[in-house]
């Protein structure tokens, strides 16, 4: 017997060290070793330190008998220490009568089993797995059977550390791909919304968790708001209207004042958070801030939550650092660059507008000094009255600089006026007169209604000089503009300018599209023409009204503006039944 057992536990750690299918190798060990023992039962189980729980990493077991389902738990501390401590195989002769392994007593007993044979996997060493034979009548284990278990499940103790070092290496494979593919998504997305949307569900597939928020508030405001939420069901959700106090709402504050990730129950959380924190199912959570750097305050928080019986790895609790804290960055460097963007084009539209107005003041100017140097040379009474008038006019310009100097230093400030369209459109041909001369252009205005512009006439008459000064310029010598009215509704009109100049096709896609997201790629809309037509879309947009441009099929470019229409006049207004498409 003893050189046959010799010989079996030869075939064992040949197999072991010649096999590279392990299921294969723990299946021939199961079959001989059940067939020496005359057992019913083979259980490889490997410690979960973590969750405290024996997993089975593989079990054999007749064709007409039951597999254990669920893992075993763990043991009390005095067979523990028994196992832990052994230099040989434990035996249970009768689970019915012996107290040795009370918490696995149960679980075998349901599944037949009254006779146990267990040995550690790593003698001398902490416990790391066990190899557990079954028999499913009461016996005893004679001195042979517990050698030859010893000796088989110090080879199998190989396989299990090479299988553990191997899942290890897969789950942190798993989860660094994961991590990977969610810091790169977050990277390349340019729109916040985006932005937190992808994230949390990123971070809901990452932890295998039912739902994921993202609470955020701007520095210094009073309350915040569920920006984005991932759930995959009802029972866990949040209320997404609600708006959350900061200062007061006790999760928000504990997690302001924690350094990391949060856990709590779902029995800690104030009745005030649980108005918005309200899933049925939420047992409980994680939570963190986001955090870039020390000088820069918190504007949000991460929440993560599940059943109360869920357990969290490290490496799970890991990764979600990992993508919080890219979030954060990812985050606020898409509201710097937004905030930085809509600067810009702030100012850029201011220092348009302004340049406009001192345009026009220095137009106004020049005339009103030529004429005052030609009156110089007269000495009437109609010379005297012309020269009264041309001071008026000075002093109303002037004047129309006051309101700039004061409302309009760093920021543009809307203004409500009226002026008749037949006065606007007299007003902006009449500046761009000399350049129409100088290029021989011929212009005609087509359907000119009798009704009034109200809004910010000052803004909307440069808009309207801009687009006419482009339209001369990109015209060929001797050319043709057309300026095209149209009453839409009693709200607003349709003032349309045809000409046919030449325009680069890009220009045309970037005005419908928008400037590109890469902020550092080359765009028409960086430089004139195409910079002051951006801004004049922009500026129509702030003030209610409309700018696009198009090419038309016979080549001509459409420049369309929607300008409100007056309150006083847009009940006496009446929609022309021909069609201006029709005339185009």
């Amino acid at each position: 017997q003893v050189k046959t057992d010799q010989t079996l536990t030869a075939e064992v750690a040949y197999a072991i060290y010649s096999d590279e299918d392990w299921v294969a190798t723990l299946r021939k060990c199961a079959n001989r070793l059940c067939e020496r023992l005359q057992a019913e039962r083979f259980i490889v189980l490997l410690y979960d330190a973590d969750q405290e729980i024996f997993e089975i990493c593989f079990q054999s077991q007749p064709q007409n008998r039951r597999p254990i389902a669920a893992p075993l738990e763990t043991l009390n501390e005095v067979d523990w220490q028994m196992l832990q401590r052994s230099t040989e195989a434990v035996g249970v002769e009768n689970l019915d009568d012996d107290l040795k392994l009370m918490a696995w007593r149960e679980v075998f007993l349901e599944h037949g089993v009254q006779s146990l044979l267990v040995c550690s996997t790593a003698i001398g060493r902490p416990l790391e797995g066990l190899l557990v034979i079954g028999q499913e009548s009461a016996r005893t284990w004679n001195r042979a059977e517990r050698e030859l278990l010893r000796v088989v499940s110090q080879q199998i103790g190989l396989i299990l550390r090479q299988w553990q070092l191997q899942r290890q290496i897969e789950q942190q494979q798993k989860v660094h791909q994961t991590i990977q593919w969610g810091l790169t998504t977050m990277q390349q997305t340019q729109q916040l919304e985006r932005l937190e949307r992808s994230a949390v569900q990123h971070i809901s597939q990452v932890l295998q968790v039912p739902l994921v928020a993202l609470v955020t508030w701007s520095p210094g405001r009073k309350s915040a708001q569920i920006a984005a939420m991932f759930s995959t069901s009802q029972q866990f959700s949040m209320a997404t209207d609600m708006t959350i106090p900061v200062y007061t709402d006790t999760l928000i504050q504990w997690t302001l004042q924690t350094d990391g990730l949060l856990p709590l129950s779902i029995n800690d959380i104030a009745p005030e958070t649980r108005q918005w924190l309200n899933g049925e199912e939420i047992g409980q959570i994680l939570v963190m801030a986001m955090r870039t750097a020390p000088e820069h305050e918190p504007a949000g928080i991460v929440i993560v939550a599940d059943r109360l019986e869920r357990y969290w790895p490290e490496r799970q609790l890991n990764a979600l650092g990992t993508l919080v804290s890219q979030l954060a960055w990812s985050r606020r460097y898409l509201i710097l660059t937004d905030t930085l963007t809509a600067q810009r084009q702030d100012l850029e539209r201011l220092n348009w507008y302004k340049h406009q107005q001192l345009e026009e003041v220095s137009r106004t100017l020049s005339i009103g000094l030529r004429r005052l140097n030609e009156l110089s040379h007269q000495k009437d009474a109609l010379a005297s009255m012309r020269y009264h008038q041309i001071l008026r006019q000075l002093s109303n310009t002037l004047s129309t600089m006051a309101p700039l100097l004061k409302n309009e230093q760093w920021q543009l400030h809307g203004e409500q006026e009226t002026i008749p369209l037949a006065s606007l459109l007299k007003r902006s041909l009449e500046r761009v007169e000399t350049l129409m001369k100088q290029r021989q252009i011929w212009s005609q205005v087509h359907n000119e209604a009798t009704v009034s512009i109200g809004g910010d006439i000052c803004k909307i008459e440069f808009v309207l000089c801009e687009l006419l000064s482009t339209a001369c310029r990109r015209s060929p010598a001797s050319g043709r503009i057309d300026i095209w009215c149209r009453t839409l509704d009693q709200h607003w009109l349709e003032l349309s300018i045809t000409d046919n100049g030449a325009i680069e096709p890009r220009l045309l896609e970037e005005l419908h599209t928008g400037r590109s997201q890469d902020l550092l790629a080359p765009s028409t809309l960086d430089q004139p023409p195409g910079l002051h037509l951006f801004i004049c879309q922009s500026l129509m947009q702030q003030i209610g009204g409309e700018f696009n441009l198009y090419k038309l099929e016979d080549s001509r470019i459409l420049s369309r503006l929607i300008i409100p229409i007056s309150v006083s006049s847009s009940s006496s207004v009446s929609v022309p039944k021909t069609r201006i498409q029709e005339e185009w």
